[in-house]
């Protein structure tokens, strides 16, 4: 049975957008924005940006992302995405602790918007990926003030076939 071993993580990009710059986003930065209003439900996704199927595990990838706003009283946001896979014969997903992966990661203080991005590569297939994001808002002493978690759609990969050049690219459905 394949498992995470055999998964490669390419890296984690966070991006944190800056307050009044619209849809404006950059590697850093910080910002007053307010964010959601007191006592209002944060905006917060989580999502399969891309799911890369192919015949061979190096083509295939999926990459998983989570945003969220800022609350009033956080000083700064931190998101976890964690990669679970379930195999065909499994009944349940499973977490995959490859190097890297479920790190948390931090906002610079003040941001009103943060996404942190995930790609995982090397997948063996044929199994199923999704992730679970969760987000956390911290105050000016780094103690947690609200946490909250959102799941993926799935990322299917589909049994390997041999076929030189096969591949494509496609966001799969919620399971």
């Amino acid at each position: 049975m394949l498992r995470s071993k055999l998964i490669g993580v390419v890296g984690t990009v966070a991006v944190a957008a800056l307050s009044g710059a619209g849809a404006a986003t950059a590697d850093t930065g910080s910002g007053t924005g307010a964010g959601a209003a007191p006592g209002a439900t944060p905006t917060l996704s989580a999502t399969v940006e891309q799911c890369v199927t192919a015949a061979t595990p190096t083509g295939r990838s999926v990459t998983f992302a989570g945003q969220m706003e800022t609350v009033a009283g956080a000083h700064e946001m931190a998101i976890q995405i964690v990669v679970q896979q379930r195999l065909p014969e499994e009944e349940t997903f499973h977490t995959l602790t490859s190097g890297g992966l479920g790190a948390w990661q931090h906002s610079e203080p003040g941001v009103s918007i943060y996404k942190v991005r995930q790609a995982v590569t090397d997948l063996p297939a044929p199994a199923f990926y999704r992730a679970i994001v969760r987000y956390r808002w911290l105050d000016e002493r780094g103690q947690v003030i609200r946490r909250d978690k959102r799941r993926t759609p799935v990322c299917r990969q589909p049994p390997e076939r041999h076929r030189p050049g096969a591949g494509s690219t496609a966001t799969m459905p919620k399971a």
